[in-house]
Formats: C-alpha cells, sequence, structure tokens
C-alpha cells in the first residue's frame, strides 16, 4: 500500500465556527485538528477503527498553536497535516492552515499524541500498530510546521480560584470523556476581563493531563502575566483545570 505521507482537505470558514468578531474561534480549530488526524490516520492504517478493536487508541497530550493571521467567516481554507515522527513516546503530527487563495500561511500547530491501551493504561509504542511489513519511516514526513513539539505549561504561582463547572452532556464525545476542544472554550469563556483592549489571540498552548467525564465538577484557576517580547507587550493568561487535588489540563494563551 502507498502512504500517503500528508492529507489535505479545502474548507470554508462557517459562522458557527467563529467568535463575536467573525474570527475562527479555536474550539473550532481543534475540531478541525482533530478530525483531520482522524482520517489521515485511518488513510494509512492506523485510525481509531483500526486500533478499537484491539483496545488501542490516539489520546492527545498536548497542543500548541501558533495563529499568524486567523481566518474568518467565508474565508476558503486549505488544512494540511503529516506525521511527523517521535518525540520519546510521543508521537507528533503536524498542521498547517492557509488561504486557498494566496497560499499565506494562517496557522502553524503542532501536536503530541500517546497510544494508549485501554485496559491496561499503559503507553503502546507507534512502531507497533503500523505494517509489520512496512518501514516507519514510511509513515513519516520530517517537515516543520512548527519546529519544537508543543510545550510543558508552568503554571505561575498564586493563581486565583475563578468558578467551577459540572461537566455535561455537552461537553463529552464518543469515547465518554470531555472532547480535547472543551478545553479551550472554557478556558476562553473566562477570560474575557483580562483580554488586553485591541489585541488578539496570537498563540495558545494546551496540556492534556487527566481525562473528565460527565459528572465530574471541575474547579478553574486563572493567572495573568504580562511580559515584553521584540519591544512589544504580550499578556499570558493562564488557566488550570483541576478536579479535587488532580489537574486535568492547564492553558496558556498569549494575546498582544
Amino acid at each position: 500500500m502507498e502512504m500517503v505521507k500528508s492529507y489535505k482537505e479545502d474548507h470554508v470558514v462557517n459562522c458557527y465556527e467563529t467568535d463575536m468578531f467573525q474570527v475562527l474561534r479555536p474550539f473550532s480549530l481543534l475540531n478541525y485538528a482533530q478530525e483531520m488526524a482522524y482520517r489521515h490516520s485511518t488513510l494509512q492504517g492506523f485510525g481509531y477503527d483500526d486500533l478499537i478493536g484491539r483496545n488501542l487508541g490516539w489520546v492527545l497530550s498536548r497542543v500548541y498553536a501558533d495563529i499568524i493571521k486567523a481566518p474568518k467567516w467565508k474565508d476558503k481554507i486549505s488544512i494540511e497535516t503529516w506525521h511527523k515522527g517521535q518525540d520519546r513516546l510521543f508521537s507528533v503530527r503536524d498542521f498547517i492552515i492557509r488561504d486557498v487563495n494566496t497560499g499565506e500561511a494562517l496557522i502553524k500547530m503542532t501536536t503530541s499524541w500517546l497510544i494508549i491501551n485501554f485496559e491496561s493504561r499503559r503507553i503502546h509504542r507507534f512502531e507497533r500498530v503500523v505494517d509489520e511489513n512496512a518501514d516507519v519511516e514510511d509513515y513519516i514526513l520530517h517537515e516543520d510546521a512548527v519546529r519544537s513539539p508543543a510545550y510543558k505549561i508552568e503554571m505561575p504561582e498564586n493563581p486565583v480560584h475563578a468558578d467551577s463547572h459540572m461537566v455535561k452532556y455537552s461537553d463529552v464525545d464518543f469515547n465518554r470523556h470531555v472532547n480535547n476542544a472543551k478545553y479551550i472554550e472554557w478556558s476562553m469563556d473566562r477570560i474575557l476581563d483580562d483580554i488586553p483592549e485591541g489585541s488578539s489571540l496570537k498563540s495558545f498552548c494546551i496540556n492534556f493531563n487527566h481525562e473528565a467525564v460527565l459528572g465530574d465538577r471541575i474547579s478553574f484557576f486563572k493567572a495573568v502575566k504580562d511580559v515584553e517580547k521584540d519591544g512589544t507587550g504580550e499578556r499570558h493568561i493562564f488557566m488550570d483545570g483541576c478536579k479535587d487535588d488532580m489537574q486535568n489540563f492547564t492553558v496558556e494563551m498569549v494575546y498582544a
């Protein structure tokens, strides 16, 4: 079987995928990425349907997105993804979103995944899920959308409790845990008063640490840090989501 090393689709941004300013929401971006990862991995022979019968599945661990120019309602974009190789036990998958008309890069993103055995909860190595008659390199495209893998977020000291949320039906996907895109949506719902006037989201990083399921109560803790970078002010807004003493996720959003 000939390997499809990268996978691309065109898409027109729908109104329900944007915010009050007609700009693509990060929630929608992560949903794009999740679906594209599924479609490409299926073409390569290690998608959801290929693994679930072996009690295996892909679990998203980290995301970093560099937003160069956010797409808007009605924009025609292309979304391309590829498996970039391994970073220790993580499988790294990159994405790039372009303006179809100009070819301009709009968003560059890198994601880190683990293959988990759902019964034992142990990590399964990537080379054990590909065709045993193929070379692992046949599945990999050594190109960078983002040079470094998504980083581990260091939450500032003494974050402030924002509020809490009970996980509801609309938060949960068919794996029976909170969909990964919901975490950035939860975070952005709680930072409106902290966003500097006239600024826009330039990047975000998410660490997914422990799953949350229906009925869990998640407490949110927020911190804000202003920094200077290349003579320009940036506001870094952090959000920590915890159940009891367990950290479910951490988000860092950068506005400038």
